[in-house]
C-alpha cells in the first residue's frame, strides 16, 4: 500500500487551547529570527512583536548633559548664588537678595571636592595597611602562644609517661 502524501498547511498563528496556559494566552513573536513567546495576549490578537524586537526598531537617542549652572547638592548649601544672580539659602530662593552677592565659584568647589576625594582614598589605603599589620601581629602572638601550649602538653605527657 502506498502512503498518501500529506500536505502541511501554513496557517496564521492564533490562540487556541494549546496556547492558553497559566500565564494567559501566549503567542510567538512574529519576527522569523526571534523565538520569544509573549504571554497575556488578548483573544483578538493575531500576531505579536516581542519587546526585544520592538526595541530594535526604535532608534537609540543619546542623552546630552546640559550645564544648568547648579552644583550637585546646591540645595543643601547654606548659601548658593546662581550665575544669573539669584540667591538661594538651603535651596529656598531669596528674591530680595538677587544681584547683591557675587555668584558662587563652582570650579573651586569641584577642585576642593576632587582633592578631598583623593585625600580620603589615601587615608583608606593607610587604614587598610595598618589593619593588615595589626592582624599579622595578632597572628604571630597567637602562634607563639600555641607553641607554648604545645610544649606544656608535651612536658605533661612526658611526666605522665615516667610515672
Amino acid at each position: 500500500m502506498a502512503r498518501s502524501k500529506r500536505k502541511t498547511k501554513t496557517r496564521k498563528q492564533s490562540w487556541d487551547e494549546a496556547n492558553v496556559g497559566s500565564k494567559g494566552i501566549s503567542l510567538k513573536c512574529r519576527n522569523s529570527n526571534c523565538d520569544n513567546v509573549v504571554h497575556n495576549c488578548s483573544s483578538e490578537t493575531i500576531s505579536v512583536l516581542c519587546g526585544i524586537c520592538t526595541s530594535k526598531l526604535v532608534p537609540l537617542q543619546q542623552i546630552e548633559n546640559t550645564n544648568t549652572g547648579f552644583l550637585r547638592g546646591w540645595k543643601l548649601m547654606k548659601e548658593f548664588v546662581h550665575s544669573d544672580g539669584t540667591v538661594y539659602q538651603f535651596g529656598v530662593e531669596k528674591p530680595e537678595l538677587k544681584g547683591t552677592i557675587k555668584p558662587t565659584d563652582i570650579d573651586s568647589i569641584k577642585k576642593q571636592q576632587k582633592a578631598d576625594k583623593e585625600k580620603n582614598k589615601k587615608l583608606k589605603i593607610l587604614k587598610k595597611q595598618k589593619r593588615e599589620e595589626r592582624l599579622l601581629k595578632q597572628y604571630q602572638v597567637g602562634q607563639k602562644e600555641r607553641a607554648a601550649k604545645i610544649k606544656q602538653k608535651k612536658k605533661l605527657e612526658e611526666k605522665n609517661a615516667e610515672k
